[in-house]
């Protein structure tokens, strides 16, 4: 009869291998992104930028909003708060502040995906919808 203690141990592993399985869906999900920042960015703030994300997915839900501060201290601790929250947040802080990167990268990289993707289900015979409500009209740039 299994103890109470290889039940824990069981279900330990399981969330340790669905975290696994998140993390390699994640670093898929955002391996073009951190490509094209991967030229601007040094290692450790890219470091920070894939741990923002995990620390987002792991712990942010409807019910919850996660603060700066709150952000921070998630980054290095899988199971919750960390004790080097005030590390977290500076990193978290030096990454938002770098100069070697801005939001006009961010949206070039945006619209080349969507671009790819387009082409993409163009070629497939596709039909392509995007709803578009109004809302970003003075946003958009004519090619």
């Amino acid at each position: 009869m299994p103890s109470k203690y290889d039940r824990e141990q069981e279900k330990e592993q399981e969330q340790q291998r669905v975290a696994q399985e998140v993390v390699q869906l994640l670093e898929i999900f955002l391996a073009p992104l951190l490509l094209a920042l991967d030229e601007k960015l040094d290692k450790r703030l890219m470091r920070t930028l894939v741990q923002i994300f995990l620390t987002i997915v792991r712990f942010r839900n409807n019910m919850q909003v996660l603060l700066f501060s709150e952000l921070g201290s998630y980054m290095d601790n899988y199971r919750g708060l960390s004790t080097s929250a005030a590390a977290g947040t500076k990193r978290l802080s030096n990454l938002l502040r770098s100069l070697k990167w801005s939001v006009p990268d961010i949206d070039r990289h945006l619209l080349n995906e969507a671009e790819k993707e387009v082409q993409y289900l163009k070629n497939l015979g596709k039909s392509i919808l995007c709803p578009f409500d109004g809302s970003a009209r003075d946003q958009v740039e004519p090619h």
